[in-house]
């Protein structure tokens, strides 16, 4: 998304996080939702973006309830707007929770979607790369206990095998010893 910039010098882009209980119906939550946007239509509010998050843990219970809904809202509105939105807020009975901030200028707004998956990918390649370091330590391993085992050769004789052999043989040798221990 681009970054997102008021339309008129006295409008401010405003963030809205409201938290929703999970013991609402489908039904109850869709009328919760649009209860919600209705408050921001009626104060005036230009609505940006909307971006449900869906079902998540809470740090501390809230009414006695571990877990809720959470929807994040980006809207455009003049300060007194977000002061009565705000105040409304609070009298929402599905409403477990709110807050209402403005942001900073040139903020750039990323789904929650998008953030999973970044997050996501930045995990799959932390993985493979510890991958590879355990399969590169392993390999070094298995080639100095493959020089210590091997039997004291001449000095004009190389570690490696002659074009005769392949190193990928030696090391099939090396691994089908009984003697090895990794």
């Amino acid at each position: 998304m681009p970054v997102l910039t008021p339309s008129t010098e006295e409008a401010r882009i405003y963030e809205c996080i409201v938290l929703f209980s999970l013991q609402l119906s489908e039904k109850e939550y869709a009328q919760a939702l649009a209860s919600i946007e209705q408050i921001f239509e009626e104060k005036g509010g230009k609505k940006l973006a909307k971006d449900v998050w869906g079902k998540q843990g809470l740090a501390y219970p809230i009414k006695k309830q571990t877990e809720g809904q959470y929807v994040v809202y980006l809207y455009e509105l003049s300060p007194e707007s977000a002061q009565a939105i705000d105040a409304a807020l609070i009298l929402e009975k599905p409403v477990l929770r709110h807050l209402l901030v403005k942001i900073p200028k040139h903020y750039e707004f990323v789904t929650f979607a998008e953030r999973a998956s970044a997050w996501a990918k930045e995990k799959e390649n932390e993985v493979q790369e510890k991958e590879k370091e355990r399969e590169e330590t392993l390999k070094q391993k298995m080639i100095h206990r493959a020089a210590k085992a091997a039997p004291p050769k001449e000095a004009s004789k190389p570690l490696v095998p002659d074009a005769g052999g392949s190193l990928e043989e030696k090391l099939g040798e090396i691994i089908s010893d009984e003697d090895l221990r990794l």
